[in-house]
């Protein structure tokens, strides 16, 4: 639509920069860069940070990262700084520890968060500060620092409780992968709190970190659980969805030896579209090593 948009009304730059905001969304760099020299100022700006991110280019993305904010209402800046923290905890191989480095990027970023200058969305920012912050509990097994920002979740009163139930699947799951809960145990709570959550995405999304867990000492149940996840290509195209479709084609890989070496191509694919580059090129040495 908007693009048949463009065409009867060529030069709007404000129809351009929305394709422009749609491809970003999309995970679709090549529209950006194509509409870039029709874009100026803060819609610019802003496509040029956006498209560093998809491609990975740190150093542009740092650079345009201070002028972006500074050009941003707090509600707004506060979105670019979760989300780019987000980035950075996503770009490494499941189960695998967050490098100082990364840790330290992720703190700047939070710090940068200004909450009392907030009003509006504030509580969603907090609740989504607070899932950044689990996240790195969870991969450092801190399960009483865990516990803590569930229970300051649950004191903000009037959130979603599959939040809640999220946050609990993955103490669970990180809990079995440190040696503290059984596995029969976790199969059930799994599968309980999965119906619950009414959103496919993160149910399937918590489901694929199971068998993430399992692939290596649980092979036969991980390959069993592996086959009853939702193929990515019945997802709408996200950075999300793409993320969750290089996982799936990592343990796809990992499970059916027959077509391992296309399966890894794929997810090689799949995290470098998602701008994961850390993880792109790990699997890009594994590859290379492996075949």
């Amino acid at each position: 639509i908007v693009s048949q948009a463009i065409q009867q009304h060529s030069g709007q730059r404000d129809l351009i920069y929305l394709e422009s905001r749609i491809a970003a969304f999309r995970l679709e760099p090549s529209i950006i860069e194509r509409n870039l020299a029709l874009l100026e100022g803060s819609q610019l700006l802003e496509m040029e940070f956006t498209l560093a991110r998809l491609e990975g280019m740190g150093a542009d993305y740092e650079s345009k990262l201070g002028e972006l904010l500074d050009q941003k209402l707090p509600s707004e800046r506060a979105r670019i700084l979760i989300s780019s923290a987000s980035q950075v905890l996503e770009d490494r191989l499941p189960s695998s520890p967050i490098e100082q480095n990364s840790r330290a990027k992720v703190e700047q970023y939070l710090k940068q968060i200004e909450l009392k200058e907030i009003v509006q969305e504030r509580q969603s920012i907090i609740v989504a500060i607070s899932m950044i912050k689990h996240s790195i509990a969870m991969a450092d097994f801190d399960f009483a620092k865990g516990e803590d920002i569930i229970q300051s979740l649950i004191g903000v009163g009037s959130i979603d409780d599959s939040i809640i139930v999220n946050l609990r699947t993955k103490e669970a799951i990180s809990n079995y992968l440190h040696g503290g809960k059984n596995l029969s145990e976790v199969v059930e709570l799994v599968d309980a709190n999965c119906l619950y959550i009414d959103n496919l995405m993160l149910s399937e999304s918590l489901r694929l970190r199971f068998v993430e867990v399992l692939i290596e000492d649980e092979f036969d149940v991980a390959k069993t659980r592996f086959e009853q996840l939702t193929n990515p290509n019945l997802f709408t195209r996200t950075n999300t969805s793409i993320r969750y479709s290089a996982r799936w084609w990592l343990l796809h890989s990992k499970i059916y030896s027959a077509t391992s070496k296309s399966s890894l191509r794929e997810s090689l694919m799949k995290f470098r579209e998602a701008g994961c580059v850390k993880v792109s090129a790990e699997l890009e040495r594994l590859f290379h090593t492996q075949f």
